[in-house]
């Protein structure tokens, strides 16, 4: 398969009920889901708990069962996804148009049935504001203006937006520009992966290794504390890589000038 016969995510239509089933689903690959869902939802409670303050912006190419972790220490929930698909999924989910996830579930099991549910209702009772990253604009989120981040959760997404490394760098700098001085970044990614393959079609991934996501985060002037591997077990076609989760902490006041 060459670069020129994969399709390029959020470009393309592609069915995201699909997306959703085969990436954080444990029906398509059970090795997908403990890699793509288990594992970094186990890395988020660890901190989920301490994670506090005014506003919180989740950026993800998954649904929202991650945010169910985060919801009750902030007041302000800000969604931002990549295609018009993603936002209507978000949406019918806050309307209750679809049923919870079985990746909800999981978060339920991770932190109790009740404490979940009344997660889940505290983030519908906030209301977030469901915002559209537009690729092509330079301020990705105009017209809208979002207000400073005390958190910033960032699933997968990069890998699928980004189509070359400066891409990656850029989108690194925008994230980090919505972000408080010394506030907290959990950025979940995939190393060293070419494609995804969702219901036949292929979707473009930006390979890359741990030592450019740590360029990145510092010329954004980011800090890294915590950085976590997985190597993959997943022996399906469908996705093939290390899944990284790394917690930050935007502590540079200036953003660093060389890396």
């Amino acid at each position: 398969m060459t670069q020129s016969t994969l399709t390029y995510y959020p470009s393309d239509d592609f069915d995201q009920k699909k997306l959703q089933e085969t990436l954080f689903s444990p029906l398509e690959d059970i090795d997908i889901y403990e890699e793509l869902v288990i594992f970094p939802l186990k890395q988020f409670k660890k901190i989920a708990a301490v994670a506090s303050g005014e506003t919180f912006i989740d950026f993800s190419l998954s649904n929202v069962f991650q945010l169910e972790l985060f919801t009750n220490g902030f007041n302000n929930i800000n969604i931002l996804r990549a295609s018009d698909s993603s936002i209507e999924d978000v949406k019918k989910w806050m309307k209750k148009e679809q049923a919870a996830s079985v990746s909800s579930q999981i978060v339920a099991a991770l932190v109790g049935s009740s404490d979940w549910k009344e997660n889940v209702e505290s983030l519908r009772q906030k209301n977030p504001q469901i915002v559209k990253w537009d690729t092509e604009k330079g301020d990705p989120t105009k017209p809208f203006q979002l207000k400073e981040a005390d958190c910033v959760v960032c699933m997968f997404i990069l890998d699928l937006i980004s189509k070359t490394p400066e891409d990656f760098h850029s989108n690194i700098l925008k994230i980090a520009s919505m972000l408080g001085v010394g506030k907290r970044f959990f950025l979940c990614g995939l190393l060293n992966c070419t494609h995804i393959t969702i219901n036949g079609l292929s979707l473009r991934v930006l390979p890359y290794d741990d030592h450019m996501v740590r360029r990145a985060l510092l010329k954004a002037g980011i800090f890294v504390l915590n950085f976590d591997m997985k190597r993959s077990n997943v022996k399906s076609n469908i996705v093939k890589c290390t899944v990284y989760y790394s917690d930050h902490s935007k502590r540079l006041i200036q953003r660093a000038s060389k890396f």
